[in-house]
């Protein structure tokens, strides 16, 4: 494992230019948040994106609200309800994807992920404790075998599944992505103990799988993104300093990455000026 300053570029004429036209996407956990951002940024290049999430109806906002960015892209947003815990739905999806797309798929971005504070049953005791609160902060009282369970199924066994499923279509194509978002909870503690497991296994995962792949011409990669201006954590008190904060980015943002990457694995970055710098975990 390596850190690498990747840089891509923020200005780079992918609206115009179309460079992923024709090509096949699909972002997991995209209804909201850097899932969303992430399929914005690939509809904007020309991508045919695939996004997933449990309701579909606010999927299907969230394809309109992305195909609304961009009245110059090639590309089409195609929402898909899909339970990232039930793999029977999860075969069903990527049966589909590759029914309407000749087996084809360039790219697969593993975002979704689930802990209890998303089904509201964390920290449910009364805040009106300042001592409990402290001790309710505690892993021991903090983190249950319930989240230990959840997490590990969507964040990381579905990232697994998703992997080997695509993975077996793009060694075929001798090319493709897969980026496995993590977080800085992997190498730091952050949340709680499940999710920092989840997110160090999910690295671990991302480098052992990509020595498999190299030679087929398929890159995977574990990424980090920073603090990103999502609805969630705008609607913390948080939300006004995050909001200003030079450290901060939209949630667009690492989709830009992930166009950069595939871009650069399919050997056509080179016509286009780098200037932006992401941080992120690579593993070749």
């Amino acid at each position: 494992m390596s850190k690498v300053h990747y840089q891509a570029t923020i200005n780079a004429p992918w609206e115009k230019d179309q460079p992923l036209f024709q090509q096949v996407g699909l972002v997991t956990g995209a209804s909201q948040g850097v899932g969303k951002g992430i399929a914005t940024a690939l509809f904007k290049a020309g991508c045919r994106v695939y996004i997933t999430g449990r309701n579909i109806v606010t999927l299907e906002k969230s394809a309109k609200d992305i195909m609304s960015t961009s009245s110059r892209s090639k590309g089409e947003v195609i929402p898909m309800e899909c339970d990232a815990a039930d793999d029977e739905a999860t075969k069903n999806l990527f049966q589909k994807i590759f029914q309407d797309n000749n087996n084809h798929l360039n790219i697969l971005v593993n975002n979704v992920t689930m802990n209890l504070s998303h089904t509201g049953k964390r920290n449910s005791h009364s805040a009106a404790d300042d001592a409990s609160d402290i001790n309710m902060n505690l892993w021991w009282n903090r983190d249950t075998l319930e989240e230990w369970d959840v997490t590990n199924r969507v964040g990381l066994r579905s990232y697994f599944a998703s992997s080997s499923t695509a993975a077996k279509a793009m060694i075929q194509q001798r090319r493709g992505l897969i980026v496995n978002i993590s977080s800085f909870g992997g190498v730091r503690k952050y949340i709680g103990i499940p999710h920092g497991v989840v997110k160090t296994a999910t690295d671990r995962m991302s480098s052992d799988m990509a020595d498999d792949l190299a030679e087929y011409g398929v890159a995977i990669v574990s990424m980090y993104p920073g603090l990103v201006r999502t609805e969630k954590m705008l609607a913390t008190k948080a939300g006004p300093r995050i909001l200003k904060s030079k450290a901060s980015e939209t949630p667009e943002y690492t989709g830009r990455a992930i166009v950069a990457l595939y871009l650069a694995v399919s050997k056509k970055s080179i016509q286009y000026n780098i200037c932006i710098y992401i941080y992120i975990y690579i593993y070749i």
